[in-house]
């Protein structure tokens, strides 16, 4: 149901406790929030909580797809030319 490997990441960022005492929960809770997006875990899991009709089905298609051409794009500006 879930990418092992995914949720095997959270859980040792979880165990490593990157997080000091001294750091405020919220800030905390912010950076595990978007660590938990970046590893597509909470997709997954918004995919399998519910049906998905065709129609959303391209729409998040195309989103992931935009969103990789805008990464791409971003790393191609940033490589020195030659």
């Amino acid at each position: 149901m879930y990418n092992i490997k995914q949720m095997e990441n959270v859980v040792v960022y979880l165990q490593k406790g990157e997080f000091s005492n001294r750091e405020h929960i919220d800030r905390a809770l912010k950076r595990l929030k978007t660590k938990i997006e970046n590893e597509g875990v909470l997709e997954t899991v918004r995919i399998k909580r519910a049906f998905e009709n065709d129609a959303e089905k391209k729409r998040r298609k195309a989103r992931r797809l935009a969103k990789q051409r805008k990464l791409l794009k971003l790393q191609r500006q940033q490589q020195p030319r030659n």
